[in-house]
């Protein structure tokens, strides 16, 4: 075994041992803490009605115990020190997370309190749990949330052709925390949600939203966002039952919010050949609907796209179809994914919506689409073509094209009438003819 391999294996023995001691101490200290709440107070639960008709399926156990395997060995599976970091940075944050809910809204189980006793072989594997387990740590359930983390490594770790076991098996997991009654429902989105944002904390291949550098704050979409996530959650809360699903766009808007007011287009965590991966599906959908709702709405009566020079095009986000009648796409929109459309040339220029672009955010775009066209026919688009892309093509017609910026400001609208360049951005643009004066 060379150095660097030596090396390699002491770090996973390192983060092992961590993360289970971590594991123990905090799930047994959360449990502990809930059952001593239980002799003075009254822990809730939230079941849905239907779900007195799940069946106890006692050989669900095995699958539910396997997940501890999938866990130990994905450490052990890490191919390299950054690959095992971003794996326990992320077990780790689940944990956390996860904790913080048993901490602040201690549900229980109550099923487990009429579960037949099961004997056998299933029957030991019961016995096992129960002398870990209570039932409570339920919401956002640990399970899902650690399932959703390790099911995103082997996927990632591993070639396409051994994904359909992964995710068959994975599937088994997830719905054995029903069939052994170790979880009531709600449990499962909460931790899918849990998962899904620990990955959002710590992506691959892309700077943590965390770790950004200043940033123009957005405050005021800030408070738009912020305040429909508390409209939607005050609304959950109140009505209890089927409207306990507004919390999912609730939490959804408030990552959202976040992004305006902190994390800034990091924030939207869109890979560079403009994918989302499930994890970030999960974290986004509610949003990503609405924003593509809201995309139709504003360009149905108006061209897809429309053509500004020859070889260049300024639209909306493009469909399939589309996206293939051009050689290039340049990507502006930074929170709706392209997810399904394989283009030869793709170059990523995310911008945040409903935020002006800053002068290197200006620069960049200029670069970007000038690289871009070098490959032919080339679409400049943003969500709805009217702003974060007409303010980029601007910037590439002063730069590339010695235009002016009443000029160029000229050209898009002849092209495409309804774009919206507010007066702060106009005055960022002319900023750029100081340095490439035309």
């Amino acid at each position: 075994m060379d150095k660097n391999n030596k090396k390699l294996w002491q770090q996973k023995g390192i983060w092992l041992l961590s993360l289970a001691i971590f594991f123990y101490l905090t799930y047994n200290a959360a449990n502990y803490l809930t059952i001593w709440r239980a002799k003075t107070e009254i822990i809730p639960h939230i079941m849905f009605q239907w779900e007195h008709n799940i069946p106890l399926i006692p050989w669900t156990i095995i699958p539910y115990w396997t997940e501890n395997l999938f866990y130990g060995l994905a450490i052990l599976l890490a191919i390299n020190s950054k690959q095992l970091k971003t794996l326990g940075k992320r077990l780790l944050a689940t944990q956390i997370i996860c904790v913080l809910g048993f901490l602040l809204f201690p549900l229980q189980q109550i099923n487990i309190l009429s579960r037949p006793d099961v004997g056998g072989f299933f029957g030991w594997w019961f016995d096992s749990l129960m002398k870990f387990d209570h039932p409570y740590n339920q919401a956002p359930s640990l399970h899902i949330a650690l399932l959703v983390v390790l099911w995103t490594f082997y996927t990632e770790r591993f070639s396409k052709k051994w994904h359909w076991l992964i995710s068959i098996w994975s599937i088994f997991i997830g719905a054995s925390v029903l069939t052994t009654w170790q979880h009531h429902f709600i449990d499962i989105p909460a931790g899918m949600l849990a998962g899904a944002l620990a990955i959002w904390i710590f992506p691959n291949h892309i700077q943590s939203p965390l770790y950004v550098p200043k940033l123009a704050k957005n405050w005021k979409w800030f408070g738009v966002y912020f305040t429909v996530s508390i409209i939607f959650t005050m609304i959950a809360i109140v009505n209890k039952h089927a409207w306990l699903w507004l919390l999912y766009p609730a939490f959804s808007l408030l990552i959202v919010a976040c992004n305006y007011g902190f994390f800034g287009k990091k924030g939207f965590p869109k890979q560079k050949n403009g994918n989302y991966s499930l994890s970030q599906w999960i974290l986004f959908l509610p949003y990503i609907l609405i924003a593509k709702i809201n995309s139709k709405i504003w360009t149905c009566k108006n061209n897809s796209y429309d053509k500004v020079l020859p070889n260049l095009f300024l639209g909306a986000i493009p469909n399939t179809k589309t996206a293939r009648q051009f050689k290039s796409l340049v990507d502006c929109c930074a929170e709706i994914p392209l997810n399904g459309h394989k283009v030869m040339n793709y170059y990523p220029n995310y911008l945040l919506d409903m935020t002006p672009l800053s002068l290197d955010e200006c620069e960049h775009a200029a670069n970007t689409i000038n690289k871009a066209i070098r490959n032919g026919d080339t679409l400049v688009f943003c969500a709805l073509g009217y702003s974060r892309s007409a303010a980029s093509l601007v910037a590439y017609l002063v730069v590339y094209r010695n235009y002016s910026v009443n000029q160029a400001i000229k050209q898009l609208k002849k092209a495409r009438k309804d774009i919206v360049l507010n007066k702060e951005q106009i005055k960022i643009l002319r900023r750029l003819t100081w340095k490439y004066p035309y």
